[in-house]
């Protein structure tokens, strides 16, 4: 690769590695050193600070399945395998942040590599055979045995598109990712692209989808921002607080025998009358109920610690 690379810098017209990529001018010195597969690369650039955290989370917890999303939708209706396919294909096509893979070494600030070609990343399972309960138990089992494997975060896509086919006319359909490529937000937006791609061949039409910001930009802008101002405001706003505040209830175990960490869901129901409770003090008092909450787990903080003032992420 090192070769090649050599080779494609030597092509009259083409310029260096460093003023291909600008925004690794970092790492321009050695960037063309680096053991990438360079013939498939098109876009290098660095890591948010949001995503630096989650890629060291992950390699410290590889099996855990932090940050492993994994949407599940029920399918009612003619579901067609070979526009599904081509339109998860054409889905990848369209988003570098779904092409992108991170690499990274222990002397180097780790890099987001956006690649040409990837791997289809595309499963079809026919379940059809089995009854009810033992679909919904052969689901569980692949989708566990995908948490527990991770992805690789060096090698793309970091995506995954899974069809279990449960009857002629009934399908789940498991779209799985690392969080490290897009944010809640942007979830319904992905889908909505995918099935609007799918949509149109099934009806043998043009795909006429606009073209999505890519997070290029994003970086691009990040990059020209005055960091030691930001640092020097959030030092200044953060003053006193040298960790989070403290849950001494959850605190871990200490010790050979601390089982490994592990990440799940739990899940609370409130009832209809309960939900509507909440909505009207919301509404009432001018807040989201995702402010609610985290101002309920202020509360709990400040309870458990003893402290007025506390601290914690989101």
């Amino acid at each position: 690769r090192l070769g090649a690379l050599a080779t494609v810098l030597a092509e009259p017209g083409l310029r260096p590695a460093s003023e291909a990529f600008p925004l690794c001018h970092k790492q321009a010195a050695t960037l063309a050193t680096e053991p990438l597969d360079w013939s498939n690369l098109e876009d290098v650039y660095p890591l948010s600070s949001m995503q630096q955290g989650m890629l060291l989370h992950t390699l410290l917890q590889p099996h855990s399945g932090i940050y492993l999303m994994q949407q599940r939708y029920s399918w009612d209706g003619v579901l067609q395998r070979p526009a599904m396919e081509a339109a998860w294909q054409l889905f990848l096509d369209r988003h570098p942040m779904m092409r992108t893979a991170f690499w990274w070494q222990d002397d180097h600030e780790p890099l987001q590599c956006v690649y040409r070609k990837t791997a289809a990343a595309f499963d079809w399972q026919d379940l059809r055979h089995l009854d009810d309960a033992q679909q919904h138990l052969a689901m569980d089992q692949a989708l566990e045995a995908q948490r527990v494997q991770g992805f690789d975060m060096s090698s793309a896509p970091l995506t995954h598109l899974r069809v279990f086919q449960l009857d002629e006319q009934r399908f789940a359909v498991v779209r799985s990712f690392h969080h490290i490529l897009t944010d809640a937000w942007c979830f319904g937006l992905l889908m909505e692209d995918l099935l609007a791609i799918y949509q149109a061949l099934v009806r043998q039409e043009p795909v006429a989808r606009p073209r999505l910001r890519s997070f290029r930009g994003y970086m691009s802008w990040l990059e020209r921002q005055d960091m030691a101002a930001a640092h020097a405001f959030w030092q200044a706003d953060l003053a006193g607080f040298s960790e989070p505040t403290p849950l001494h209830v959850d605190s871990a175990l200490a010790g050979p025998e601390q089982a490994p960490e592990q990440v799940g869901d739990f899940d609370q129901t409130l009832s209809i009358s309960q939900t509507q409770r909440l909505q009207q003090l919301c509404q009432h008092y001018q807040l989201t109920p995702n402010t609610w909450i985290q101002g309920a787990w202020a509360l709990l903080l400040s309870r458990y610690s003893g402290n007025r003032d506390v601290l914690f992420g989101v």
